[in-house]
């Protein structure tokens, strides 16, 4: 049986993942501010590693990688030279440009899970999907912005993901908006995709929302939602088309 370690401690592990997960296959932990990840290690029986260097001396061979978005990668570099046999990184998987070409190059070495992608609405029988989001920060929508990866590799990716799953990689797209509000339309010869999105809105909506049932998937049909990351190349190569015309409109 596969252990696992996971990498980070916050929002999304402590509140999503840890209870739905198959805890028999958790060994540890690695945060990156292990203090605050005690109670939660104590709370579910797990070890807290000091990083993956410990966590692969202790047998684990499985790392599941829910850190800070713009810290993924390194992750998946150091876990990659490892040799860890099973790499898994939420999205974004890379925020940056400049590591797009390295991604492609190490893609084949580890795989991607797309909890979203996976939703039920996704099987709709209609030639045309349409997909809400609404959100705000507390920081405000332009001080969130100016982070590394902002709203389109935060928020956006699972749209834009969901998107190409439904009309296929090869769809066509136009960008009415910018950065904080606006529409995503994808299309194929027989299907559309819409995305309309507002950063700066007080009334939250998010039509992929989590769902516990696809946790218990990544241990017990795994397939459903863990691919293989060269199957991710074409979502990157699209954000990184629509942050151009983002720029454009700003």
């Amino acid at each position: 049986m596969k252990k696992w370690v996971i990498v980070g401690s916050g929002g999304f592990v402590e509140g999503s993942f840890l209870p739905n997960a198959d805890l028999s296959r958790i060994k540890g932990l690695i945060a990156h501010q292990p203090l605050k990840a005690l109670g939660l290690c104590r709370a579910y029986g797990l070890k807290l590693y000091a990083g993956l260097s410990e966590a692969a001396a202790d047998g684990v061979d499985t790392v599941y990688i829910c850190s800070a978005s713009w810290t993924h990668f390194d992750y998946v570099r150091e876990a990659v030279k490892l040799g860890f046999s099973t790499i898994i990184s939420e999205k974004p998987i890379i925020v940056d440009r400049s590591d797009f070409e390295d991604f492609k190059t190490l893609s084949p070495s580890f795989s991607g899970a797309m909890i979203k992608r996976a939703h039920t609405g996704l099987s709709v029988k209609s030639d045309q999907l349409r997909l809400h989001v609404r959100a705000s920060s507390s920081d405000g929508p332009e001080v969130w912005d100016r982070r590394r990866g902002h709203y389109l590799m935060s928020e956006l990716i699972h749209f834009v993901d969901a998107a190409l799953f439904f009309c296929g990689p090869d769809a066509n797209f136009r960008v009415d908006g910018d950065r904080i509000s606006g529409a995503l339309t994808f299309f194929a010869a027989d299907k559309e995709a819409t995305i309309r999105y507002d950063f700066s809105s007080l009334d939250p909506v998010n039509d992929l929302e989590f769902c516990p049932r696809l946790i218990r998937a990544m241990f017990d049909r795994p397939s459903e939602v863990i691919i293989p990351a060269v199957d991710l190349v074409r979502l990157y190569e699209c954000l990184f088309e629509i942050e151009d015309q983002f720029i454009g409109h700003i």
